[in-house]
């Protein structure tokens, strides 16, 4: 009898893992070969295996401040410790201020024009400067009382800004003294006598004038007159002086002509003393009268 033999069972391929490289950050990797120990066969073509591509960290980064420069940072793989990317620099910001401690100078008071402080840092920027009491500014000035020969007015100035005010005095009124003038009228009296009154001008104002020290009337005939002024020296004249005159200036003489149509010629006057103790004479102007030319 033929004995066969038995079929032995293929026992399989005893693999291992050849050519595999790990995939980096930059390069590719391999999943590897799986090859067969006993037959060397490449029983499984192993795969590529992506680049993993950089794991990004900033380094070095810095803010900036408002007197130094920043710095964006380094972008640097935290796997390979590759400096992908070089940082920049952050200008600094500079300072953000506000005004502080700022006064407005008055007509009296300095000011200060403030110091400049950072709202970032809180550092003063700038100290300010003193600013000078700028004076009172005064308007033209308003009379407040009228001065009079008496007594002194009052003009009152007023700041225009803070309304402070000033006065001044405004002297007495000081009156020009004036010569004083006289003038000289007539009228029909009783019993044919021929009424002459002498007026000083303008006597509510004597004050205005220089005091008068005496006043008279003149009076002479037209024939024994002749060409000759007539004046209180006037030879043949008749003077009549009066110690005072009433309280509207005049002073009245009524006077008996030689007849009733003999004319006269008439002055009145008054004297004064000027600013040098002279004693000055002032007249009217003559009048031509006669008792029957008054009718």
């Amino acid at each position: 009898m033929v004995e066969y033999g038995e079929v032995i069972p293929a026992k399989g391929h005893s693999t291992a893992i050849q050519n595999k490289k790990d995939a980096t950050c930059t390069e590719d990797g391999y999943t590897g070969d799986t090859v067969c120990t006993v037959c060397k066969e490449t029983v499984k073509t192993g795969e590529a295996i992506p680049a993993i591509g950089h794991t990004i960290e900033v380094r070095n980064a810095k803010e900036a401040t408002c007197t130094e420069a920043g710095y964006t940072g380094d972008e640097v793989c935290t796997v390979c410790e590759t400096t992908v990317k070089t940082g920049e620099a952050i200008p600094a910001t500079g300072h953000s201020t506000e005004l502080r401690n700022h006064t407005e100078a008055t007509c009296t008071e300095a000011g200060y024009t403030g110091d400049e402080y950072c709202t970032v840092c809180g550092i003063m920027v700038k100290a300010g400067t003193v600013i000078s009491s700028v004076g009172h500014i005064y308007d033209a000035g308003v009379v407040t009382k009228e001065a009079t020969e008496d007594e002194e007015g009052i003009l009152t100035y007023t700041c225009t800004v803070c309304g402070d005010t000033r006065t001044e005095a405004i002297p007495k009124l000081t009156v020009e003294k004036q010569a004083p003038t006289v003038s000289v009228s007539a009228v029909q009296g009783a019993n044919g006598r021929i009424t002459l009154t002498g007026l000083i001008v303008d006597f509510e104002n004597a004050d205005h004038y220089y005091q008068v020290v005496s006043r008279g009337l003149v009076y002479c005939s037209e024939t024994k007159l002749g060409t000759r002024t007539l004046t209180v020296n006037t030879p043949g004249r008749t003077r009549v002086n009066f110690s005072s005159n009433k309280a509207d200036g005049s002073y009245i003489y009524n006077m008996k002509p030689a007849s009733s149509g003999t004319y006269y010629i008439v002055r009145s006057y008054v004297t004064y003393r000027d600013d040098n103790g002279k004693t000055i004479y002032v007249y009217s102007d003559p009048i031509r009268v006669s008792y029957n030319s008054l009718q």
